[in-house]
């Protein structure tokens, strides 16, 4: 099998747990600004938490977490097992804004979390675009994706 899922179902399902534990864990520690690979690969404006690229950041990281979930454990067709993943995604940054409350330097934003929602949103419009303009069907978004 070629394409997305030719490199093996078990090596996305590892990307999606490294990404998503690599991740949570950025969105919680107490200074991420100060850890050494953020300190040399990150512009000096993200790292001081501008107010816009801080939801450039949010809608980016959650961008790509629902990409890498809807590859690993997606199941193939737009059905309600998608949505719920989406969804989970979802969730997920509602669960790390509300932890941030207790995490010192951090705090618990809605807006951040409208961009993550607007992450999610944006991999299922990427998604949907991707499978179209490969051929798939309205109701089957993965096959011409992964065949």
């Amino acid at each position: 099998m070629n394409g997305f899922r030719g490199v093996g179902l078990t090596w996305w399902r590892c990307a999606f747990w490294s990404y998503a534990v690599l991740w949570t864990g950025l969105l919680l520690v107490p200074h991420p600004e100060d850890l050494p690979f953020i300190r040399s690969a990150v512009p000096q404006a993200i790292r001081n938490g501008e107010h816009e690229w801080d939801k450039v950041v949010h809608a980016t990281g959650y961008l790509g977490l629902a990409l890498v979930t809807m590859v690993a454990y997606g199941p193939g067709t737009w059905t309600w097992q998608m949505a719920g993943l989406l969804a989970a995604v979802a969730v997920h940054g509602a669960g790390t804004e509300i932890a941030q409350h207790w995490v010192p330097s951090r705090h618990c934003d809605l807006f951040d979390w409208l961009a993550d929602v607007g992450g999610v949103a944006l991999a299922l419009c990427l998604w949907s675009a991707v499978a179209r303009l490969r051929g798939a069907r309205r109701d089957d978004l993965t096959p011409s994706l992964f065949d």
